[in-house]
């Protein structure tokens, strides 16, 4: 914990506490991840020992392990796939955790959208999730058919982000649009149609009225 206060650029403070990971005692190795994350990219080589602790037996040094994870590697083609399948974690303290990292990758962490739809139904998951998606901002094609699946959700905030999200896919949401329309004509709030007309605009590649 120390160490982790004083803070270190040198990657053999980084391999002492490294060696740490190995330890049984869930107070010692909560206290090593958390200093190495300090560290930050000094400790890029704990990566490894850190990942096998994704599968610790206890909640508390998973969530310790995710939320360090982004701060040491740069790399997020490696970081985002380890964080992603956090957010499938038995424990929601994991995967609360796991999201909050991925909001702080931001758009890289695009993959992790399918999935933190999912934990918007989840009252534990909700406001981790929806803070996720606010950093992440960006979503990929795969992501369609969750985003449409969304806009018929009873929870108004994945109804919103559907929107915002194939807005952002633009022409390449176009398999969206008969679902958009139709809750366009159902629609009885003139600010829920406008925000579904935004969002077709978007798609059918029109400029947005004033």
């Amino acid at each position: 914990e120390a160490i982790g206060k004083i803070g270190s650029d040198s990657t053999e403070v980084a391999s002492s506490l490294a060696r740490l990971l190995t330890e049984t005692d869930e107070a010692v190795l909560q206290a090593a991840l958390a200093a190495l994350g300090e560290l930050g990219a000094a400790a890029r080589e704990s990566v490894p020992h850190v990942s096998r602790l994704l599968n610790h037996g206890e909640p508390s040094v998973r969530s310790v392990a995710v939320q360090m994870l982004p701060r040491v590697q740069s790399d997020t083609g490696q970081v985002v796939p380890l964080l992603v399948e956090a957010l499938k974690d038995d424990d929601w303290t994991v995967r609360t955790a796991s999201a909050g990292a991925l909001g702080r990758v931001g758009g890289p962490a695009r993959p992790a959208v399918p999935l933190l739809f999912e934990m918007l139904a989840v009252e534990t998951d909700r406001d981790a999730a929806r803070a996720a998606l606010r950093e992440i901002d960006d979503v990929e094609p795969a992501a369609l058919p969750t985003l449409i699946a969304a806009l018929d959700s009873e929870d108004r905030s994945a109804r919103f982000y559907a929107l915002f999200f194939l807005g952002k896919l633009g022409p390449g949401a176009r398999e969206a649009l008969p679902a958009l329309k139709r809750l366009r004509d159902e629609g009885d709030s003139e600010r829920s149609r406008r925000f579904l007309d935004e969002a077709i605009q978007k798609i059918e590649g029109q400029a947005a009225g004033p």
